[in-house]
């Protein structure tokens, strides 16, 4: 027999954390490892496969519905005139990469990383145009989720009956669990999961901010699953083992 779970969620504040990522990057030494294209959690440099521009976790409670949740708070740093700085540090970091690309002969080549600092460069010389960049990039961002990363999370999992819960980096699922070991025993209205699993999410995006961490966001997300697979979440309460 299930039990309701009666509990309220606290959403860490979007606006905090993407102003304590913008502080990290500004005040951080050469953090990432460059030829590996692995920035960290708060790097102002986004497309690579751990430090994707939006990561999203979801949960389909059956086969006709899911329930979706985006972040993608380092770009969301473009949406406000006064985070011009994070521009000036995207448009620093692409630059680099693209000399990087060029001195080692891999510039626009297959499997090179020049197209997507180049769209770093582009991201950040937009969000210099105050408001107006701001706008474009806010309208864009909205348009690219629902229109484009929404539509491939649900065509992934199309022939998945649920119910589960998972995460995906640019629309693509990086893993799905059953919803079970999120709240065994329980029951949760799909509105409480989506929020639970955004909770849980931001809350291990949060804790390595303020311990100056560098975990990826490829890091956070195997480190999710893994407290997932060992049932480590009870209800709202949550332990992370990265600290």
């Amino acid at each position: 027999m299930s039990t309701r779970l009666d509990f309220t969620l606290t959403v860490p504040n979007h606006l905090a954390l993407r102003r304590e990522i913008n502080l990290q990057s500004n005040s951080s030494t050469s953090s990432s490892d460059t030829n590996n294209y692995l920035p960290p959690v708060g790097e102002i440099y986004t497309g690579t496969k751990d430090q994707p521009d939006v990561a999203s976790v979801f949960y389909k409670p059956n086969a006709n519905e899911i329930y979706i949740s985006d972040e993608q708070l380092v770009n969301d740093l473009g949406h406000s005139p006064i985070e011009f700085m994070s521009a000036l540090r995207r448009i620093n970091n692409a630059v680099k990469m693209l000399f990087q690309e060029l001195k080692q002969g891999m510039l626009f080549k297959e499997n090179s990383e020049s197209w997507n600092a180049l769209k770093n460069l582009s991201r950040g010389i937009i969000q210099l145009v105050p408001f107006l960049g701001n706008a474009v990039l806010y309208i864009h961002d909205l348009a690219r989720t629902h229109f484009s990363i929404h539509p491939k999370i649900k065509s992934a999992l199309s022939n998945q009956e649920g119910p589960v819960v998972g995460m995906a980096f640019e629309g693509k699922p990086i893993f799905t669990v059953p919803a079970s070991l999120l709240y065994p025993n329980a029951t949760m209205t799909p509105a409480e999961t989506k929020a639970l699993l955004k909770v849980i999410w931001l809350g291990s995006i949060k804790r390595t901010i303020e311990n100056n961490h560098n975990y990826t966001r490829s890091e956070l997300a195997e480190n999710m699953h893994q407290m997932l697979l060992n049932r480590q979440f009870v209800g709202p309460t949550t332990t992370s083992s990265i600290n």
